[in-house]
């Protein structure tokens, strides 16, 4: 009696203690660093209001936020393919970043420094969302265990409840404090990262619907799923040739330029229905909030149906979402309304991972979760605060969330549209094949 299996080899019995201390660890990780973004992002345009900057300029420093990351999004996830490692990469990240934001509150009388130290900041901490996804993703295909979806739901705990109790700590005490609470939880998200297992060691594996190391052949068949990023002129061409990856973007980039308008002028819109600071940090707490179900649950739904239906469906509901805002009349129904933010970007979110994931190269996994975001959060972002803060400017806040649902439309009949057409061409293949 040997105490092997019927295959004459030891369970993998060490994999499930290493699995759930890598959850926690990454869990930890995210409510941190997701904690220290709420605590400037969620706060920064009543900020930069009451230091007397108008709806368009605020836009615009919220702009240039995110404008920044769409360069350093890609080029750190390119450095982490490169160099086999997320793991410094992001303390050096987070370690500049969080020294730089210190300074906005020295220049914030003029907008040309509060510009450049927006830009420093998104080239290093508003660039890391892809990249910590990549890194968890790198070392999922290692540790099968590790649970992406509740690692991610961890991260909504953090934003969700450092929402309120900032809300409630900015309205008493002033929104001057978002620069020492952010550095502090910078500081500490830092620390984590250094007791977090790096990504190295050998190539991840591509997976389907949640499920490690499937391969869904419905997205992969012809799509290069063994090619590695080279020189960054073979990189862009093997990005560019990803036909399911391209579109992914661009209707994503439709969909989240109307999302962040909508996001970065919600302060402006609860100030119109009546509301203040901890009103504000309810939606956010309660959008975030609702995250958390759907991402722990996010592993069971894709192992049921399929990452891009389940895209499809997050962008319905995106859809109704934005269409409630332009009736809104009080603070209570505009905290309400925000229980749609997990069917919709929670949804999108967890689904978006892992349909990058798998259609993406392998050897270039990082690079590809990195740069949707960089394109769809960054461009998105970029001109959803800046063209929103020109239609509030111009034509009120009410108009601006009477737009927003028209543009969200159109980016989900696009991507499905195009999905149907690829489905079909697909089928059409194998049964030629045959």
């Amino acid at each position: 009696m040997t105490g092997r299996g019927e295959t004459g080899t030891l369970p993998p019995v060490s994999r499930i203690p290493a699995a759930y201390r890598e959850t926690a660890l990454f869990s930890l990780l995210l409510w941190v660093f997701w904690a220290a973004i709420v605590s400037v992002e969620g706060f920064l345009v009543p900020w930069l209001l009451e230091e007397g900057y108008t709806s368009s300029q605020a836009g615009l420093v919220m702009s240039a936020i995110f404008l920044f990351a769409i360069v350093g999004q890609p080029a750190w996830g390119y450095a982490c393919d490169r160099l086999d490692r997320h793991r410094s990469l992001f303390v050096l990240a987070m370690a500049s970043g969080a020294g730089v934001l210190l300074i906005m509150p020295l220049v914030a009388n003029r907008l040309l420094p509060v510009l450049g130290v927006a830009a420093l900041y998104s080239l290093t901490i508003n660039s890391m969302p892809g990249n910590l996804d990549g890194w968890i993703m790198a070392r999922r295909s290692r540790q099968p265990g590790i649970e992406y979806g509740l690692v991610r739901a961890m991260g909504s705990a953090g934003f969700a409840l450092f929402a309120t109790v900032l809300g409630r700590v900015y309205d008493q005490w002033g929104l001057h404090l978002i620069f020492p609470v952010f550095a502090g939880f910078a500081a500490t998200a830092t620390v984590i990262a250094l007791i977090t297992p790096d990504s190295g060691g050998g190539r991840p594996t591509p997976l389907m619907s949640g499920d490690p190391g499937r391969i869904d052949p419905t997205i992969l068949e012809g799509e290069g799923d063994t090619a590695r990023s080279g020189n960054i002129r073979e990189t862009a061409g093997l990005v560019w040739n990803n036909h399911r990856y391209r579109v992914f973007v661009l209707s994503a980039v439709l969909l989240f330029s109307a999302f962040r308008a909508a996001f970065t002028f919600m302060p402006m819109l609860m100030t119109e229905v009546g509301g203040g600071y901890r009103h504000l940090g309810w939606t956010h707490t309660i959008g975030a909030g609702t995250e958390i179900p759907v991402m722990i649950l996010s592993g069971w739904f894709l192992r049921r149906i399929r990452a891009q239906k389940l895209i499809l469906l997050a962008m319905v509901v995106f859809t109704v979402r934005m269409m409630i805002y332009p009736f809104i009349t009080t603070p209570q129904q505009l905290i309400l309304v925000q229980i749609l933010h997990g069917p919709s970007f929670g949804l999108f979110l967890a689904a978006s991972v892992h349909y990058i994931d798998s259609i993406a190269p392998a050897g270039s996994k990082s690079l590809f979760q990195a740069l949707a975001p960089s394109i769809y959060f960054g461009a998105g972002s970029v001109a959803g605060s800046a063209i929103g803060g020109v239609v509030v400017d111009l034509l009120g806040v009410r108009m601006l969330y009477m737009m927003i649902p028209l543009q969200i439309l159109a980016a989900t009949l696009l991507f499905r549209a195009d999905s149907l057409r690829l489905d079909r061409r697909d089928a059409g293949g194998r049964r030629d094949r045959v």
